[in-house]
């Protein structure tokens, strides 16, 4: 299955557009110890999100592919695996992960938002508080994109100046032509991490391959 460029993809603007645009090479088998935590991290967060029935098996170690500095930009993981009769095709930079899939066909005079919508609820394991509508934000071509409204959470002990640790569904924006429904959000646990965790693309352009020394 391949999956049709749009010119933008609110919130991720170039990054997002690269992660999901089919490939010009063939990429690599990762090699190296960071590749290969890389394919894991891709291969983890996978199954973290999805539900059991649409999580990759074993074997999909064994299809991902290693996209060092991919048109000149930033480091890509690339994979795809059957579930029954459709192709999931996933990709992911440092901090930002994408997933493509056949849409679930409704009726004819639902919106592509439902349509997306109906897609992830059938893919996507949300955590519990997250009944949140599809909002549609405008059109590309064939394409029609937006977000997920997650309503804010209260911070962790009630008090309005405690930090909230984000999660990967409040970041969650999605797109759908009619056939194909992609999905793509940051890479958040919704807990303490060591790390800052940002779709920005200076952040996300070196994962596994180091960045060129200062002049």
């Amino acid at each position: 299955m391949s999956v049709t460029k749009p010119t933008q993809i609110p919130p991720y603007a170039d990054l997002g557009t690269l992660l999901m645009t089919a490939p010009t090479d063939k990429g690599t088998r990762p090699s190296s110890v960071q590749e290969k935590m890389a394919v894991n991290s891709h291969l983890s967060w996978l199954k973290a999100v999805l539900k059991k029935g649409f999580q990759p098996d074993a074997s999909a170690a064994s299809y991902c592919r290693i996209f060092a500095q991919e048109e000149d930009k930033f480091d890509i993981v690339r994979g795809g695996y059957m579930v029954d009769m459709d192709h999931m095709v996933t990709a992911s930079s440092k901090f930002v992960l994408s997933i493509s899939t056949t849409a679930i066909p409704v009726s004819s005079e639902v919106t592509p938002a439902k349509q997306a919508e109906a897609t992830a609820r059938a893919l996507f394991n949300w955590p519990p508080r997250t009944a949140a509508p599809f909002e549609e934000l405008g059109t590309d071509d064939d394409f029609h994109y937006g977000i997920r409204q997650v309503s804010k959470p209260m911070p962790l002990s009630g008090k309005s100046t405690e930090r909230h640790w984000p999660s990967w569904e409040e970041s969650f924006a999605w797109w759908c032509d009619g056939q194909t429904a992609s999905f793509i959000f940051t890479k958040a646990p919704g807990g303490p991490t060591q790390e800052v965790i940002t779709p920005g693309e200076d952040a996300n352009q070196y994962w596994f391959t180091s960045p060129p020394k200062s002049r």
